[in-house]
């Protein structure tokens, strides 16, 4: 299949430099909190139990640390980060779980972390770039495919050896690409198809839902205007949200924006995979009444499949072996990444090398 060799082909060298770097940079990102652990020793505490009305008084707090910054969310403190993790206009923050001490802050450009961060899911270019990752993650899938077809009928040739050449001749890179990727292309295809469904995920939701036959459930925040000033939640507004849910605990927590009243509150109930929770509770900051829930445990089956996406990328399911196997496969994907591209151009110059020979 010529026609699929040289799709493969083309397409692996466009592509190389994008996925060496989603591939290393999703490798360390998996360990952002060992490393935060690391960097911040405030962090090694357990969390502690925090109360409707200590929360309230830490957010009054993290709204006087940030005056006239733009809170979009806040993160309350849970096992891991013992901290409230904070997203401003111009970059992220955590606070101490008191809410009165800011622990550390940065931008995407002067955080090593916060620079791997955009790049593996924004590609530098925000809301575009994002969806331009999106679209190399369904490429990639293909690719993965496209390149298992083709070492289909080389199988006899696979060789584990292969995968730790002593050499670093072009039929060593070549055997090392083709066998770690036959090795490699189910676990690519899992990951690139589901930071895919996470970039487009109202797509993926209406995908699954659909093969469900059960329509999309509305989970957008209800409008209401604001009849006069809303700031951050208070004891209140947050009782109502921890109950809206029984036996749901708050993750996050984001500000009513513009002109809007809605407090809208995200909540993990038990056996929820998404590491984040998507229950939700929607708070009229008006009156305070409760204008919206959603328990995702009781949501359809389509629904419940698609909080699968962000859990299977981030390896935040599956405890150690699983986050191990998805690190291995970045470097995975940044060694085949490389191994195309010198391979092709190791050929390029053997080829010029010989045409220059006979010339001559």
């Amino acid at each position: 299949m010529p026609w699929l060799r040289s799709l493969h082909l083309y397409s692996g060298l466009f592509l190389s430099l994008f996925l060496a770097a989603l591939g290393l940079s999703g490798t360390v990102l998996l360990y952002k909190e060992d490393l935060w652990r690391l960097r911040y020793p405030e962090l090694r505490e357990p969390p502690a139990i925090i109360t409707v009305e200590e929360h309230a008084r830490s957010l009054d707090r993290i709204a006087q640390l940030f005056p006239g910054e733009a809170i979009r969310q806040v993160k309350f403190p849970r096992s891991g980060t013992p901290a409230y993790h904070v997203y401003l206009g111009d970059g992220e923050a955590l606070v101490s779980q008191d809410g009165g001490r800011i622990i550390a802050r940065w931008s995407r450009a002067s955080d090593v972390l916060g620079f791997l961060t955009d790049l593996h899911i924004n590609l530098f270019a925000g809301r575009p770039g994002r969806n331009i990752a999106g679209i190399i993650g369904l490429a990639t899938a293909l690719m993965a495919l496209s390149g298992l077809v083709l070492w289909w009928p080389q199988r006899k040739r696979f060789s584990i050896r292969s995968v730790a050449p002593r050499r670093l001749h072009r039929a060593s890179l070549l055997a090392l690409h083709r066998d770690l990727g036959a090795l490699a292309s189910p676990l690519i295809v899992l990951f690139a198809v589901t930071g895919s469904g996470v970039v487009f995920y109202g797509a993926s939701r209406a995908l699954l839902n659909g093969m469900m036959g059960d329509p999309v459930p509305a989970v957008t925040p209800p409008v209401i205007a604001a009849e006069h000033p809303v700031g951050m939640a208070d004891a209140a507004v947050i009782e109502v949200a921890a109950t809206a849910v029984p036996g749901a605990q708050l993750m996050s927590y984001y500000p009513p924006a513009g002109a809007s009243a809605i407090h809208y509150f995200r909540l993990r109930q038990h056996g929820e995979v998404h590491p984040n929770g998507r229950s939700m509770a929607f708070v009229n900051g008006n009156d305070g009444s409760l204008v919206a829930a959603v328990d995702a445990t009781r949501q359809p089956p389509g629904e419940r499949a698609a909080q699968w996406l962000y859990p299977l990328h981030s390896a935040t399911i599956g405890g150690e072996p699983y986050r191990l196997v998805a690190a291995a496969l970045g470097l995975a994907l940044a060694v085949m990444a490389g191994t195309g591209p010198v391979t092709w151009w190791q050929f390029r110059r053997r080829r010029a090398n010989a045409s220059r020979h006979r010339k001559e």
